[in-house]
């Protein structure tokens, strides 16, 4: 027998949700283990007129309608089958989703419109403007963050204009909808409100769409997340299922999606943490303008578990903060000639170095400990005839072998994040503990930090992607999904 649910259970279990109050009603729940097909009655008069059979991986992947009012199925529609023609294809993209998360709802029985969610990792440093204009964009940004430190000017940038002016999020523009950047704000202080703002919008956006792509954006989920972790979260995904599988009924299946969001989230409630004294004490100085080797500039914008710097001396600056508690990473460019960068990683006193070659294959050398913990992941790529004999293995032999690590896909990200991440790239880069963060005095004092992004971690730094319009691999770099979703 088909499992049949009533449309007034899902405005129940809508109102059951916290912080999703304006959720779109759909009778959905998850798909119980071994069913094949879901019946609904969608007008409420007593008979079935929706239902969905489901194939032997559980996926939603055939349709039916009553379009007469016979209660019995009139129309059989299977999206896959549909040419794109006919297609809207929504692509809904939110702020700081881990993969657990999405993985763990997809084995309790959601997200069912769409195959097991892919694996995908972010940038480093974990920031939105950075990972969604490579998605999005072919232009860089021009700092990890609006506040940072404009190498030409010599001076650090005007964080607050650059956020609101947008000039540091080329991808904006490219979304149908996005809430006002002069709202962002509300996504520390009311995620709640602007969630449900957002939801409104994003649905609008679809429901006008007749054809072609729609992309939409939300960025309360990761204020969400930041204030209420994992359950925030949850609740985010479910809500935005629903609303999926409302416009599939809508649009009698002739709509796909693609969802997918920039980063993760450790999901670690975190304090705040000064690197100030501890830079101090080994006799530097924080300060707006770098007079001379002792000075160093900090961008302090958000709540991140990660730190920029600006210094004449960068080793120095490391070798300092190498040794703070809080501190997990420390990296920093070598000086090499042009075209020859090697970037520095240190773990308190262990050290390595990361090159790249010129087919873009990537060299890790110890050269004391193993501070990405990688040794063992060198001998299995070995052993399986993936080095040459200097050590270089092929960039994605690299990811492949790291995406699950607790460092994913270190060698690349790391590298990047001082070659053409950004324009003004740092003279150092800190990756904290889970349970830290640092950043802006204002939000600190506003905000209690139940999770947050930022550092090379693997919670933070790993997020999901599904599709029923894209054929996804189970694993990729979130930039990759440019080759799919950037518009022409």
């Amino acid at each position: 027998m088909p499992l049949r649910l009533p449309v007034s259970f899902a405005l129940g279990l809508a109102a059951a949700v916290a912080g999703c109050s304006m959720a779109p009603a759909f009778p959905a729940r998850p798909v119980e283990a071994h069913v094949q097909e879901l019946a609904f009655d969608m007008n409420e008069d007593g008979r079935d007129d929706y239902w969905q059979r489901l194939n032997d991986q559980g996926q939603k992947v055939e349709l039916r309608f009553d379009t007469n009012g016979d209660g019995k199925p009139d129309e059989t529609v299977r999206p896959a089958d549909l040419p794109p023609s006919e297609c809207v294809h929504a692509i809904i993209v939110l702020d700081g989703v881990p993969f657990e998360v999405a993985a763990s709802l997809y084995d309790e029985g959601w997200l069912r419109l769409f195959p097991r969610p892919s694996r995908a990792v972010s940038v480093f440093p974990v920031m939105t403007d950075l990972a969604l204009s490579r998605v999005f964009t072919k232009e860089t940004c021009l700092g990890y963050e609006a506040q940072y430190w404009d190498r030409a000017r010599k001076r650090p940038s005007d964080g607050n204009w650059v956020y609101l002016s947008g000039t540091n999020a080329p991808w904006r523009p490219r979304m149908d909808y996005s809430c006002s950047i002069w709202l962002d704000a509300k996504s520390y202080l009311d995620p709640e409100s602007l969630w449900r703002d957002e939801l409104g919008g994003i649905t609008r956006a679809i429901r006008r769409s007749q054809s072609g792509t729609v992309r939409v954006y939300s960025v309360a989920t990761a204020g969400l997340a930041t204030r209420r972790g994992r359950d925030a979260i949850v609740d985010c995904l479910q809500t935005v299922d629903r609303l999926c599988e409302r416009l599939t009924w809508e649009r009698r299946g002739r709509i796909r999606f693609t969802i997918f969001a920039d980063h993760g989230h450790d999901l670690v409630p975190a304090e705040n943490v000064d690197l100030r004294p501890h830079l101090e004490a080994a006799g530097f100085r924080s300060s707006q303008r770098l007079e001379d080797h002792r000075s160093v500039y900090i961008a302090r914008f958000g709540l991140v578990s990660c730190a920029v710097l600006n210094a004449q001396d960068p080793e120095g600056v490391a070798e300092a903060l190498a040794t703070h508690p809080a501190v997990d990473l420390v990296a920093y460019p070598k000086p090499a000639a042009p075209g020859n960068s090697v970037i520095i990683v240190r773990r308190g006193r262990e050290t390595a170095e990361i090159s790249r070659d010129e087919q873009g294959g990537f060299l890790y050398r110890a050269l004391e400990g193993d501070p990405l913990r990688l040794a063992p992941i060198r001998i299995g790529l070995s052993e399986a005839g993936k080095l040459t004999a200097n050590g270089t293995a092929a960039d994605r032999d690299w990811f492949d072998a790291t995406v699950t690590h607790e460092y994913p896909d270190p060698l690349y990200r790391v590298w990047l994040a001082f070659n053409g991440l950004v324009r003004n790239p740092a003279d150092v880069i800190v990756s904290l503990k889970e349970g830290c963060y640092t950043g802006s005095g204002f939000f600190s004092a506003m905000v209690s930090v139940a999770s947050t992004h930022g550092a090379l971690t693997q919670r933070g730094s790993t997020t999901f992607a599904v599709s029923n319009h894209i054929a996804l691999p189970p694993t990729l770099r979130v930039e990759d999904l440019a080759a799919w979703v950037r518009p022409e």
